[in-house]
């Protein structure tokens, strides 16, 4: 609220005020911006950045040789220190296992216009599907993500549902990237009016008990798999359903290809959601046991 008295304003919690003074002129020349709070480099062109086994998050990032060390520190530099506006940051990450554990990006491009899978504002790229490995499970909450040629592997995650992804108020698109999963966990989780993508070549490996579901969709959430793409399961155990769609969701499933077997419901369809196979029938997705759709939903 305004403080007519003191001019100035005062959030309703009775914190600190909000400083709405303008940035300092040689701020605002250096590319500088102030959002609210936080002070930002605005990009004036798409930028790259690297990451490397052997880097050190104290450099800049900029090059392969002042490469970053921490694929955790890359993300939340681009989501917290960038204004991107319209250009893209691109992480790309040289062969190797990164252990980075949880990484949440809560709230930092909060400033961000979302925009479709095709052009993001934060680009992770790696060196290739099999050789480079991203241990840990990434959480991402108002922001846009495309993660290119890598393998996430969420297996070690412990203490809370491990999804490899997950998109709250976000969009993620991925390609060409492999999954390892933990036991009780699944891929990606659309939640909160998400748009959540799949595309290229996959393989899906771990899980091979107690999953919760291995792609989900809720809460007015969207879900599409990419046209000619492949998933490959092996073996993987789902308690509720391989496919779960619920609360006003819906999941493109386009011409992608699965193979593999999965044990568990096909699919779960629940509540005003939608499951478009493109007429692939009941049996398009695997499973061991039929698909189920309730409560004002539809599956074709």
């Amino acid at each position: 609220m305004f403080n007519r008295a003191k001019g100035i304003f005062v959030p309703p919690d009775g914190g600190e005020p909000w400083d709405t003074s303008p940035p300092p002129a040689s701020a605002t020349e250096a590319g500088i911006v102030t959002l609210g709070r936080d002070v930002r480099l605005a990009l004036t062109a798409d930028v790259d950045y690297y990451v490397s086994p052997d880097g050190d998050d104290s450099k800049d990032g900029l090059s392969s040789g002042t490469a970053w060390a921490s694929v955790k520190h890359a993300l939340e530099y681009c989501y917290y220190k960038l204004d991107p506006g319209l250009y893209t940051a691109t992480i790309n990450v040289a062969a190797g296992t990164y252990n980075e554990g949880l990484i949440i990006l809560q709230g930092g491009l909060t400033h961000l216009r979302l925009q479709p899978a095709s052009r993001s504002n934060v680009k992770l790229v790696g060196a290739g599907k099999t050789s480079v490995i991203i241990k840990g499970m990434i959480v991402l909450s108002r922001g846009c993500l495309i993660a290119e040629n890598l393998t996430v592997d969420c297996s070690s995650i412990q203490n809370i549902t491990p999804y490899c992804f997950r998109a709250e108020s976000s969009m993620i698109a991925t390609n060409n990237v492999n999954f390892k999963l933990a036991n009780d966990g699944g891929v990606i989780l659309s939640t909160i009016a998400s748009n959540v993508s799949v595309g290229g070549v996959c393989a899906i490996s771990g899980g091979q008990s107690n999953l919760v579901d291995i792609f989900a969709a809720v809460y007015f959430s969207r879900f599409s798999f990419g046209g000619n793409g492949s998933i490959a399961y092996s073996g993987q155990s789902c308690i509720r359903a391989h496919i779960f769609c619920t609360h006003h969701s819906n999941m493109d499933l386009g011409s992608t290809t699965f193979s593999g077997s999965v044990t568990g419901s096909r699919y779960q369809c629940n509540v005003n959601s939608f499951i478009n196979t493109g007429g692939g029938g009941a049996n398009y997705l695997p499973g061991t046991i039929a698909g189920v759709v309730v409560n004002n939903s539809n599956y074709q």
